[in-house]
Formats: C-alpha cells, sequence, structure tokens
C-alpha cells in the first residue's frame, strides 16, 4: 500500500484565473454534472425546501465540479498531470469562505491527487498529520486514506484520479 506524499510547487498554476474557475462552474451547471457539498445536519440552521433546491442560512457550500469540461488555462495543467502522473479524471472544489461545508473527513475508493490552484488550504491526511498547501503543491491521497480539508480562505482546487 503506498504512503500519502506532500510536494512543495512541483506544478505551475500561475496563469489559471477566478475566471477559468467560474467558467468550469458554469460549464458543469449546464451539464447537470455540478454538485454542492450539503451542511451535515445542525438543529440550529433553518432549512427550506422549494422543489428540488434547499436552502439554509449560514456559509456558502463548497461547490463540486465532476463534468469534463476543462477551462482553456486549466489544460496545460491537466496534461501534465496525465503525462507524468497518469490521471484521467480532474474535478474542481471551490469554497468561497472559511465556513463553507466540505466533504469532511471521508475517503475515496481511488487515488487521488490533490493540486491548489487559488488560495492555500490545508488539509488532514491519515499517515501525513496535518499540512498547509499553496497553488502548485500537490498532495497524493492513496486510495481509501481518510482526508478531511481545512479552508484557510477562498480557494479552488483540483482534485486528479
Amino acid at each position: 500500500m503506498y504512503q500519502p506524499q506532500f510536494l512543495k510547487k512541483k506544478v505551475d498554476v500561475s496563469k489559471i484565473t477566478w475566471i477559468d474557475v467560474f467558467d468550469k462552474i458554469e460549464s458543469d451547471r449546464q451539464e447537470k454534472t455540478l454538485r454542492i457539498a450539503l451542511p451535515r445536519e445542525n438543529p440550529d440552521w433553518n432549512l427550506m425546501t422549494l422543489k428540488e433546491i434547499i436552502l439554509h442560512h449560514g456559509a456558502m457550500n463548497t461547490i463540486a465540479c465532476h463534468g469534463d469540461y476543462i477551462p482553456h488555462n486549466m489544460i496545460p495543467l491537466f496534461n501534465h498531470m496525465e503525462k507524468y502522473y497518469r490521471t484521467k479524471h480532474m474535478h474542481q472544489y471551490t469554497s468561497f469562505n472559511i465556513e463553507s461545508n466540505t466533504l469532511g473527513y471521508h475517503n475515496d475508493t481511488v487515488d487521488v491527487i490533490i493540486v491548489p490552484i487559488i488560495g492555500e488550504m490545508g488539509y488532514r491526511v491519515d499517515g501525513l498529520g496535518e499540512i498547509k498547501m499553496k497553488p502548485g503543491d500537490i498532495l497524493y491521497i492513496p486510495k481509501y486514506t481518510f482526508h478531511e480539508p481545512i479552508l484557510y480562505e477562498p480557494r479552488a482546487t483540483l482534485s486528479f484520479s
């Protein structure tokens, strides 16, 4: 079994902007491949259901994009990750403040490589501890390894598998 690894400033993300992030969000919204990290059940939150959406008071949710569309400025990074790390899929996670809901403490059934593209963030990773990441850093998380994102500021992160 492989161990988690953290590498500082291994990839160039300098050309990726918030415009690219919003472009990906809009594409996934249109394709219906956009997901929202819903809050954990909390009796203090005021929830209101309107047809198929749930509104709540509090922090904005993290937006997860799982569609195939790759914005122009992300293509070089996608190609690099495919060539050197043999990844095939790219997902984008966007949080607009430190109180945004995330996927929490979880594991994945595939190996993932996390690359922050905008903003600093952290991760708690079993076998690695807590790390602080900057854009361009790489975090390798083997399948079935539990991990949890830590938000320090608005961020956009790519996950490759």
